[in-house]
């Protein structure tokens, strides 16, 4: 017996890589993300396909997920979970070397870039921004993200005001002429961004 499958479990290792055989029926997709851990609320996952049957339906339990871009995903249908794009910078610029503005941890910055590696597909290095307010910025479609909260800033030049980031109420200072996205409270002590319809797929997590 050893001698029989030994030849093929060489082949499985060494050979390329055995691609799926082309979905005969329909598909399904999903959104497969682990536990939060502890004391986080948003865990964020991979969108996976499945091939179901011809003439079968898919015997999936469908859990509400939102797509965050690049194959990744949140359950739930709070875009507002989904992570904020980072900044891939070198730790300190050489002279002459090139600088672009770049968000780095929620500041302006100028920053060198790292390489693309080859065949590269994934995020952007310089991830598109906004500012709001001061040198304060951010990658998240959301500008909640980046107002400071009172343990980055003690004077507020705006009004504090209660926002939802990442799944959680979080007092912030709003500049003036911004306005905080409308929120709702989900049934599990979370918040999200929408209305109540964007609390489903997770409250029961």
């Amino acid at each position: 017996m050893a001698d029989f499958w030994t030849p093929i479990a060489l082949l499985s290792v060494v050979g390329p890589p055995v691609m799926p055989p082309p979905c005969q029926g329909s598909t399904h997709t999903s959104c497969s993300a682990p536990p939060p851990a502890a004391g986080q609320r948003v865990s964020v996952g991979r969108i996976t396909e499945a091939c179901c049957p011809p003439g079968a339906r898919c015997n999936y339990a469908y859990v509400p997920y939102t797509e965050c871009g690049y194959g990744t995903c949140v359950y739930g249908r709070d875009p507002g979970r989904c992570p904020a794009p980072g900044t891939s910078t070198y730790e300190k610029c050489a002279d002459g070397d090139p600088k672009e503005k770049v968000c780095l941890n929620q500041k302006v910055t100028l920053a060198c870039l790292m390489p693309y590696p080859t065949n590269y597909s994934g995020p952007p290095r310089n991830p598109p921004f906004r500012t709001c307010g001061g040198d304060r910025c951010t990658t998240s479609q959301f500008l909640d993200d980046c107002f400071a909260n009172r343990a980055q800033t003690k004077t507020c030049a705006g009004t504090w005001t209660k926002v939802c980031v990442a799944g959680a109420v979080s007092e912030r200072c709003v500049p003036e002429g911004h306005e905080a996205s409308r929120f709702v409270k989900c049934g599990d002590g979370s918040c999200a961004i929408g209305d109540a319809g964007a609390c489903a797929g997770f409250e029961s997590r």
